[in-house]
């Protein structure tokens, strides 16, 4: 096998030339997030932006045609979509983990969205309703009976 480039040299070698395979991985290790941009393939445009510039011209186009962005209004703009995608996945994250679960689900992303952003995303957790039991007859009757009785006892006083 023949040993493959890498960063810090040749892998499988430490820097002083022992074996690094033999060495267990230090107890504190933290696996690497990455943080450079969306997951799952989402689109990215050419400046590594999330929303890129011609995207937000093309939505003022739609609203406001004739208008312009001006640099500062782009660059606060895409912080605040960075912002807001951080602040998504950071508590999508925590109710996944919440769940006991290592995977974060549609479900997580939907709750935080609903709870603090009151948005609803369509198409999704339609079918995670609570159905409403129906009233069961005997139960409306003892209500009635216990309604009847109030009204009767507060006549009399």
């Amino acid at each position: 096998m023949s040993p493959v480039k890498s960063e810090g040299g040749v892998k499988g070698q430490s820097a002083e030339g022992t074996d690094a395979s033999s060495q267990p991985p230090p107890a504190t290790a933290v696996p690497a997030v990455h943080r450079g941009g969306p997951a799952g393939g989402a689109e990215v445009g050419s400046s590594g932006q999330l929303l890129p510039r011609s995207k937000l011209e093309a939505l003022l186009e739609q609203v406001a045609p004739g208008e312009e962005l001006e640099d500062e209004v782009v660059a606060l703009l895409q912080e605040h979509v960075e912002d807001f995608v951080d602040n998504v996945l950071e508590y999508s994250c925590r109710f996944a983990r919440h769940r006991k679960s290592r995977i974060v689900e549609a479900r997580d992303v939907q709750l935080y969205l609903r709870k603090r952003w009151q948005i609803q995303v369509p198409g999704y957790g339609d079918d995670e309703r609570p159905q409403r039991r129906r009233e069961v007859p005997t139960h409306a009757k003892r209500l009635a009976e216990v309604r009847k009785q109030r009204s009767e006892y507060a006549a009399n006083k």
